[in-house]
């Protein structure tokens, strides 16, 4: 069923939309943190090992948000510190079922080589949630994976990613002062399946 702090876009019950890329596509309207938690928290739950969730929107989009939830649902710790990835690149946590991966690629620039990250062996073991997923990683990834994308549905003020204003330790986790859109797109037999079971037509 539909997660209780989400609605599928225009109302009524989730639809997935299967393309000519073998690609099913979801929309939902997330009206609160909550509701960005409990659709991070699902998908937390179906990882396993080898599998890759990428993360895409623009500055303040709830990407923060998603991730803590994220991060949190699979190491089984709702107090767990989240670290922003940004200058690092590349942060892991153990607890869950297999190491999490949170990667963040935002300060590379798109035609950056990512060899020195070493992500074809990194990826296979563990989880990955890369944010701000670069072009150059297409050649990386598995068959099957799932992408997040977040937009606000309404114009706000800025609310920064990062910086003062959050938990200690952390980076900031802006104030959802808009509903925002949250994408799904699933590739391959595992998450189309997911998605469908997740989010049936009503």
């Amino acid at each position: 069923a539909t997660a209780r702090g989400c609605s599928s876009a225009g109302g009524g019950g989730a639809v997935g939309v299967v393309n000519q890329e073998g690609e099913t596509r979801l929309e939902l309207r997330i009206d609160d943190v909550d509701g960005t938690w409990e659709i991070a928290e699902a998908i937390a739950d179906a990882a396993d090992a080898g599998d890759v969730v990428l993360l895409e929107g623009e500055v303040g989009a709830g990407k923060t948000t998603f991730a803590r939830g994220f991060i949190r649902a699979f190491t089984g710790d709702p107090d767990a510190t989240v670290a922003s990835p940004s200058f690092l690149l590349h942060l892991q946590y153990p607890g869950g079922p297999c190491t999490l991966h949170h990667l963040d690629l935002y300060r590379l620039l798109p035609d950056r080589d990512l060899a020195f990250l070493g992500l074809e062996e990194v990826l296979p073991t563990g989880v990955s949630l890369i944010e701000w997923p670069s072009p150059k990683l297409a050649h990386m990834l598995p068959e099957s994976l799932l992408k997040v994308h977040l937009t606000e549905e309404a114009a706000a003020a800025p609310a920064p990613e990062e910086g003062g204003g959050g938990e200690e330790g952390e980076f900031a986790l802006p104030e959802m002062d808009a509903p925002r859109r949250l994408t799904l797109v699933a590739k391959g037999a595992k998450w189309q399946a997911w998605l469908q079971d997740t989010f049936p037509p009503q």
